[in-house]
């Protein structure tokens, strides 16, 4: 919590994170938000894993180390085949249309 009990007797409190003192009230609830943090922080994780999905040169988090570059290499590859596979067949019309 972020609240500190500063005395008991007038019920004054002081707010760890804003800095002020203030009153202690029987009709506001305090709730530990120490399990929900530990959820966002894990939600933040993911969604940082997400951000690096889109750039080929950062790894996953599951992923293992060394492989920090395996994405643009796949990708380079990938591009390489098709550009390969294009060309042939550009080639093979050019030449078809040639004999025809």
């Amino acid at each position: 919590m972020t609240f500190a009990k500063i005395s008991s007797e007038p019920g004054l409190v002081l707010d760890a994170v804003k800095g002020i003192v203030g009153e202690e009230r029987d009709d506001l609830i305090l709730y530990s938000l120490s399990e929900i943090e530990e959820k966002i922080r894990l939600l933040d994780e993911i969604a940082d894993d997400l951000v690096n999905s889109l750039d080929p040169l950062k790894n996953f988090r599951s992923s293992y180390p060394g492989r920090e570059k395996s994405m643009y290499y796949a990708g380079m590859t990938t591009g390489v085949f098709y550009g390969l596979v294009v060309g042939l067949i550009i080639a093979f019309l050019i030449s078809l249309a040639m004999v025809i």
